[in-house]
């Protein structure tokens, strides 16, 4: 059985930890929690880690749907050694749970680089990729 941890990458408007009581009102909480708003999943990024035996694979994602407590991701691969900018690796999207989100990360600026949208990350982002 593969298990994955999911890193929450949020929009900027967005400056809250996850808070979750149910996946049909998923709410973030403010910092003050006092505040709630819900989650868009389309606008969502996230760095998911998978375990396969001894080895421990992470990846970039992208969120393409959310229902019944099941998110549809789109995979990332990063496109540079620093590990700061990602692209969509074609034919790569699979279903994992809400109960594995971890964390949120930074909002990267999104480019337009040779034909291709290109993710762009302040800092390097820790993923292990085949």
């Amino acid at each position: 059985m593969t298990t994955c941890k999911i890193l929450l990458l949020l929009p900027k408007k967005f400056p809250v930890n996850l808070y979750c009581t149910n996946f049909l009102q998923n709410h973030l909480v403010a910092r003050n929690k006092q505040k709630h708003s819900k989650i868009h999943w389309k606008t969502l990024n996230m760095l998911i880690k998978f375990k396969c035996k001894n080895k421990e694979y992470r990846y970039a994602c992208l969120v393409l749907s959310a229902e019944n407590n099941e998110i549809q991701v789109q995979g990332l691969r990063s496109s540079n050694k620093e590990k700061t900018q990602f692209v969509i690796k074609e034919n790569d999207t699979f279903t994992i749970s809400q109960d594995d989100i971890a964390e949120r990360l930074p909002q990267p600026n999104i480019l337009w680089k040779k034909r291709v949208i290109t993710y762009d990350f302040p800092e390097s982002l820790d993923v292990f990729e085949k």
